[in-house]
This record gives C-alpha cells, structure tokens and sequence, in this order.
C-alpha cells in the first residue's frame, strides 16, 4: 500500500513573531507513520515534532520507506495535503493531525480611558505592541481539511479520521465520532476522550461500518494497520470482480 499520514499541530500566526497553536506534537500519527513503514511505502505530513521523534533512537532505520514532508502554520499543511492527494496516487491516507479550528484575523485593544471595553480598535501589526494592558485577538473558522480530501481533492481511497473530545463519556463520544466519520466518507475514524489519554487501558476506539475496536495507545498503530489493510485488501478484491 502507498500511505499519507499526517501527524502534529498548525500554528495559526498572530504576528510574525506570535502564533496560536494547541498541545499536540503528533505522536500518534509519527508512530502510525513509522509502523506503517516496515511493509508500506509511506509518506508522512508531519510539524517539527514528527522530524525529532523520528531521530530517536528507537525509530531510526534506514530500511523503512518513510518519506516525511514538513510544515508549520495551517496554510503550509493544507498546500501540502492537497498536492500530495492530488498527485500522490495513494492507497491509503490516515489523518491524525491537530488541525486549528481558528484563524485569527485581527488583534485589538479598547480605546484609551475606556473603562468599559465599548470601543475597540485595530492594532494589527509585524508585531503586536506590548504597551497594550489586554488585547482581543479576533479569529474566524477555517475549513475541515478532512473534508477536503474526498472533494474536492479527489481521494478514492481508505480514509481514517480521528476525534477527540473532553470531559464526555465514552458512549457521547462513539455517538460523536459515528456522526463525523459519516460526515467525512471516512472508512475509519480514530476517536478518544482527553481526560483518557495518559491511561494505560483501552481507552481509543476504532470505529467503522458495524465495527467497533478499543486499543490502547500504544497499540494503536498495530491494531489500525491491521484494519485498513483489511479493507484495502477487500476493496482490490471488489475492483476486480
């Protein structure tokens, strides 16, 4: 199989010098990535992060056909996805990455003397002055790139998706996930709860059409390939009926 995955968080500029960003470095989708490897020709979409974890000694090997492609901000990752599923001709894509739901637009403070926040005002700059006692960052939403992949980039191939939600319970949370993978044509979607992720226990749900798999973190990688590559071996076997 010919894999995409993408792995770590976009930072979304304030200034040039500030960004907004979250807390994931991509550690799911770089060990995905890796495992795929061993047998795949992969090719991962991955921040600074996924390079340095992929330097540890634990993961370097030279035998493994890993390509990774790096990016920072969400505009470099969009460009990116979007000319490796256009051209790429792949099998398989596994979106992992913390994509930011907010762009910010405008930085603004109140006017001077005003009390009451009723005036705000643009002080959008290279970079942002610290003269300022509070500032406003205004942010609008940007797209879902995973539902981009289907259309318009043209992906045909097995899709897997991941979810993470906080502070729900496991039953809210397959509801959730079941919705967004219907959303998103994807074969597979990847979902967990924050408050759940340093436990050792099954606590990462693989969910698919009539399918339901718990896995612990650590055997994530194992336990999704071994999926995908079900699917994609059933699909092969549709094609050439």
């Amino acid at each position: 199989m010919k894999i995409l995955v993408t792995a770590g968080s976009t930072q979304m500029p304030i200034d040039h010098v500030r960004t907004i960003s979250n807390i994931f470095k991509g550690k799911t989708g770089t060990s995905i990535a890796w495992e795929a490897a061993q047998d795949n020709e992969v090719t991962l979409i991955g921040n600074p992060s996924s390079n340095e974890m992929l330097q540890a000694p634990s993961m370097i090997d030279r035998e493994r056909k890993l390509n990774l492609i790096t990016y920072k901000t969400f505009d470099e990752l969009e460009a990116r996805m979007k000319e490796e599923i256009t051209s790429g001709n792949y099998d398989v894509i596994i979106h992992s990455a913390a994509v930011s739901d907010y762009r910010p637009v405008d930085v603004l403070a109140p006017e001077p003397h005003d009390y009451y926040n009723k005036g705000l005002h643009s002080i959008k700059a290279a970079k942002v002055s610290s003269e300022y006692p509070e500032i406003y960052i205004k942010c609008i939403q940007t797209p879902k790139l995973v539902d981009y992949i289907r259309e318009p980039w043209g992906f045909n191939g097995v899709l897997v998706k991941f979810k993470l939600q906080v502070g729900i319970t496991k039953e809210e949370l397959l509801e959730i996930a079941r919705k967004s993978r219907t959303v998103s044509s994807a074969d597979f979607i990847v979902a967990n709860v924050l408050d759940d992720f340093n436990q050792p226990s099954p606590n990462m749900y693989i969910c698919g059409d009539g399918l339901l798999v718990e896995s612990t973190r650590a055997d994530l990688p194992a336990n999704l390939l071994k999926l995908v590559q079900e699917k994609y071996d059933g699909s092969k076997t549709v094609t050439k009926s």
